[in-house]
């Protein structure tokens, strides 16, 4: 990876960064497969509380999930790349959330577990979000989709153990 994750971004890295998440919420895997290539990581949050797996989520973009997800990465320091994979939006969500939202959680759970790996998915799949809801307890009310400006829950039994606790 180019970018060192203890380093503050530069001004050249940081408009990287934005273009990288803007390809991958617009589906542009070209460009997405281009700034990868040159070192860029895309679990870097960069633009919204994001980073581009979680943009390209958001776009419903599954074509660029799956790139995103087949590289291998060789980073500077394992541990907070490792970290950085697991890192939530400004709702508590993981990526795996966000799947479960757009209602990509089947193909985007095969492809974590794939090649991502078995250990990452399942600490992504026990991270709660703000709501105290696990990814796959999210799901989406049709009727008052638009209601909240990120999304509505039907809270299910998902939460009950949360609160039980």
């Amino acid at each position: 990876m180019k970018h060192d994750l203890n380093d503050s971004l530069s001004l050249h890295s940081q408009t990287t960064f934005r273009i990288l998440y803007w390809a991958s919420y617009l589906g542009k895997s070209n460009i997405v497969e281009k700034i990868i290539r040159q070192g860029y990581s895309p679990f870097v949050v960069s633009f919204d509380q994001k980073n581009s797996l979680m943009a390209a989520l958001d776009g419903k973009q599954l074509a660029t999930v799956e790139l995103i997800l087949s590289f291998t990465y060789i980073p500077f320091h394992p541990e907070k790349f490792e970290k950085s994979k697991l890192a939530t939006d400004s709702y508590g969500n993981t990526p795996l959330h966000l799947a479960y939202k757009n209602k990509m959680q089947e193909e985007v759970t095969r492809l974590m577990k794939e090649q991502g790996g078995e250990a990452w998915f399942k600490e992504m799949a026990n991270i709660r979000n703000h709501r105290g809801m696990r990814a796959k307890g999210m799901t989406v009310n049709e009727l008052e989709e638009n209601v909240e400006p990120d999304y509505v829950l039907v809270v299910k039994e998902e939460r009950g153990d949360f609160i039980l606790k």
